[in-house]
């Protein structure tokens, strides 16, 4: 029979085994977990058409299935097979509906599936009633589609969507783009849909695509536009970041023909100081140094008031 002193080192490894084991469970958890976290983030996504369905309509109210993004306040849109509709604010809800009126386009009719959300459907025409050319942007792997809608200047404003996203989600901002008389372009790149997939077929999180909105800016010079400013929407700003790092068409002047060399002052003599020519990443230095935010001059911050 074993004695106390025998029993307690075999206690001892069982409780060290039974330690080990759940450690390399959680251990082979947790690097599963981020195995299939990393294989989701890149990993290209084209969405559907269809989140929400049709429960009832009485004149222009529209009551629709209850999901997480129904159920937001504010405007939004509501696209199915061959039509769309603005819908607003949450008039009622229950448990299961939200009831929303129509404040643009047609009802839809019962039990029609549609997808409901922020993005305005279509393109600068359907959207907003803007004109627009669709254009071909010459990319590495391809040609990839853009919309470009003119404007007065030459400096453009250039939008590129999020992950998996689309052009049509940037068109939120047209609007107003257009009615500052900016020209507007909505760009796509490798693995959108109507872009050239990328040669392993996954995203590389904006460290390759960022050649893409390169080769935009420079289809852009072709046209005439001389300054951007980018606007770039989750990982579409990331994209337009990694451009302006490592883009050397970041860092070229506004006008092409004009000359690099620094000019002479009176005396044949180079000043010393020199204000830097206006390139592409001017409009982001312009926010980083607080001048301006999304194209609109910061005034002056308020004084707090003195203490008594």
């Amino acid at each position: 029979m074993a004695s106390g002193s025998e029993r307690r080192p075999r206690w001892r490894r069982r409780a060290w085994t039974a330690g080990a084991t759940v450690l390399l469970i959680l251990v082979a958890a947790a690097g599963a977990g981020a195995w299939y976290g990393s294989d989701q983030g890149i990993k290209v996504v084209h969405y559907g058409t269809g989140n929400t369905r049709v429960l009832a309509v009485e004149g222009d109210l529209v009551t629709l299935e209850r999901t997480p993004e129904t159920g937001k306040p504010g405007t939004y849109w509501l696209e199915w097979t061959g039509a769309f509709s603005m819908l607003g604010d949450v008039v009622s809800r229950a448990q299961d509906r939200v009831t929303r009126k129509v404040l643009r386009g047609p009802a839809p009719s019962v039990g029609t599936p549609g997808y409901f959300g922020s993005v305005p459907p279509g393109d600068p025409e359907v959207a907003w009633g803007i004109g627009h050319t669709e254009i071909m942007v010459p990319t590495e792997l391809g040609p990839a589609p853009a919309w470009y809608v003119p404007g007065g200047i030459d400096t453009w404003v250039v939008a590129v969507h999020g992950q998996s996203g689309r052009r049509k989600a940037e068109l939120k901002i047209l609007p107003v783009v257009h009615r500052l008389g900016l020209p507007f372009m909505a760009i796509s790149y490798r693995n959108d849909e109507g872009a050239p997939p990328s040669p392993d077929g996954l995203l590389h999180l904006r460290d390759s695509e960022w050649r893409d909105l390169e080769a935009a800016l420079r289809q852009a010079r072709t046209m005439g536009a001389r300054r951007f400013i980018l606007y770039g929407t989750s990982m579409g700003g990331q994209i337009a970041g990694q451009f302006l790092a490592r883009s050397p068409l970041a860092g070229l002047p506004a006008d092409p023909h004009r000359s690099r060399r620094r000019p002479r002052a009176p005396g044949g003599t180079r000043p010393r100081h020199r204000r830097p020519r206006p390139g592409l990443a001017d409009p982001v230095r312009a926010v980083r140094a607080g001048r301006a935010h999304g194209g609109v001059e910061r005034g002056p911050r308020p004084s707090r008031p003195a203490r008594a």
